[in-house]
């Protein structure tokens, strides 16, 4: 991983995802490519009314800053009408491995814990976005988890996700949850299998499968028993997000995670 992407109003928001940007760029040897992105909404809702007018100047007022200065950090200012266009056209031109942007809730995956600008570049963006709920206090990714419905799409991004838990010096569980009555179909037990084989000759990868008809509790409860620090999805359809809130499982199962989310999109960066 050579380049982090960080597209910033210059809010509050913004730098709370600057605080996980650092030292994961710092873990990573990487550099951030900070993108001010001025647009006539802003990214977040709630910015202060008196806000620096660039990144650099910004960037300068950060108090972490000044703790990881051998991250290096280029500045881009863009303005247009629509946030998410800006930082997809970003993501083309820039190759960025990953894009960490800052969201805006109370702590879990739920109608308005994420913004619209944010749930658009999951949604559309070929690169993984790490979303930083403004909720989550920072410490070292040591645990990742990552929710996988066996499937070839879902295996890809276990082998990109072995690579990247290793260069945190962090476990990685994979996790599925089995409905009562879910039938595993040939594919889904060969993926399984093959899954299965890749825990038992990686020491820091575990599988959990768990049982339970309401998925998201089911998840919630696991990264909430077993300490996990960042979860990971595979964002396939336009859906995912939607599933997220409830709409396609359940409209009152929600997962409370005081903690960033990954999301792949089905083509694998590596």
């Amino acid at each position: 991983m050579k380049k982090i992407l960080l597209p910033t109003d210059l809010s509050p928001v913004s730098a709370h995802a600057l605080t996980y940007a650092l030292p994961l760029a710092q873990r990573l040897k990487a550099e951030i490519q900070m993108l001010h992105v001025a647009t006539k909404v802003p990214v977040d809702a709630g910015s202060p009314k008196t806000l620096p007018t660039t990144a650099a100047d910004w960037a300068a007022q950060q108090p972490a800053l000044a703790e990881y200065s051998e991250v290096p950090i280029s500045y881009t200012e863009t303005q247009g009408a629509e946030a998410t266009d800006l930082i997809l056209e970003a993501c083309e031109s820039e190759k960025p491995d990953m894009v960490v942007m800052g969201t805006r809730g109370s702590g879990g995956l739920r109608p308005g814990a994420l913004g619209g600008v944010t749930i658009s570049v999951i949604q559309n963006s070929e690169v993984p976005v790490l979303a930083v709920p403004d909720s989550a206090h920072y410490k070292p990714i040591k645990h990742i988890a990552y929710a996988t419905d066996f499937n070839n799409e879902s295996f890809n991004v276990v082998k990109t996700l072995i690579a990247f838990s290793r260069l945190l010096d962090a476990r990685l569980t994979c996790v599925h949850v089995r409905g009562e009555h879910e039938y595993w179909d040939r594919v889904k037990r060969m993926y399984y299998e093959q899954l299965y084989s890749l825990d038992q000759v990686t020491p820091s990868l575990d599988l959990a499968i768990l049982h339970g008809d309401n998925v998201l509790h089911s998840i919630q409860e696991f990264a909430r028993t077993h300490e996990v620090d960042l979860m990971a999805m595979l964002n396939r359809r336009r859906d995912l997000i939607d599933s997220l809130y409830g709409h396609s499982l359940t409209r009152e199962a929600v997962l409370h995670c005081r903690m960033p989310l990954l999301a792949f999109h089905n083509q694998v960066q590596h």
